[in-house]
């Protein structure tokens, strides 16, 4: 059975408890489900829906003046893991991304470049250390043979960073394909970058990276989040907003939406 999903004309802004009635009233799911579908609303609004659920939910939200699109589930990608360069080249045509050094790298054209997102982006990870060292009794019960013990430890942290995605179409094994790119500061190398070319890493490179990313894929659907990856004091996005902001700018691309 075919698959639908509606996608809002711009990301949700009103209450949360609005979409959820939407979706309650229109019989597409129930109350629980359609709470946490309104509350994690970042413009594609209810997903894998039949085509008559899908046409109830667009009723709804056209008598509540809510622009919208019903989109076949299809035409929504699942996002792929992102690729994350270490070394990013620049030319008239493309951008090479190289993940290690001196490998051949890919190659993509500005042309295929369809939506850039990002911004100044809160990550959490978990960092392993040794616990400081402390004394466990023997085994064998021999009090002067006590034994220094280590564990090891996690630890929750949270890190802002400077953070860009872009969606491109590409060619894989003659099939249409999308590839997520992710640029970030941290290692990254741009030879072609003037405060770089001596092989320095870091603010300089992601900064001429940002910049000729947003002047050559002229093509491009750009959040104006982006604007915060290069101005300390925007409000930080978290990294689960930029994945589902990325599916929806591409999910406006793949139909003309009811304004």
């Amino acid at each position: 059975m075919d698959e639908y999903c509606v996608v809002l004309s711009e990301p949700a802004k009103a209450p949360w408890p609005v979409f959820a009635a939407v979706l309650v009233d229109a019989g597409a799911m129930s109350r629980t489900d359609a709470n946490q579908a309104a509350r994690q609303c970042r413009g594609i609004l209810a997903e894998r829906l039949s085509r008559d659920a899908a046409e109830a939910v667009a009723g709804n939200l056209q008598r509540g003046g809510f622009g919208y699109a019903i989109l076949r589930q299809e035409s929504i990608p699942r996002m792929p893991i992102p690729c994350v360069p270490k070394v990013v080249r620049i030319d008239a045509e493309a951008i090479k991304l190289e993940l290690i050094a001196d490998n051949p790298g890919h190659r993509i054209p500005w042309f295929a470049i369809k939506v850039i997102v990002g911004g100044r982006v809160r990550r959490v990870e978990f960092l392993k250390r040794l616990s400081q060292p402390f004394q466990m009794p023997d085994p064998e019960g021999d009090p002067g043979s006590d034994l220094n013990w280590q564990r090891e430890v996690e630890r929750k942290t949270e890190r802002l960073t400077p953070s860009i995605e872009f969606l491109a179409e590409v060619e894989d094994e003659h099939a249409p394909s999308i590839a997520r790119v992710r640029i970030e500061p941290r290692g990254l190398r741009c030879p072609d970058a003037v405060d770089d070319a001596d092989g320095e890493s870091g603010e300089s490179a992601f900064l001429f990276v940002l910049r000729e990313l947003l002047k050559r894929a002229d093509e491009a659907d750009v959040s104006p989040k982006v604007k915060g990856a290069i101005a300390p004091d925007a409000i930080p996005i978290d990294a689960e907003d930029v994945e589902a902001e990325a599916r929806f700018r591409w999910a406006l691309r793949e139909s003309t939406i009811n304004w």
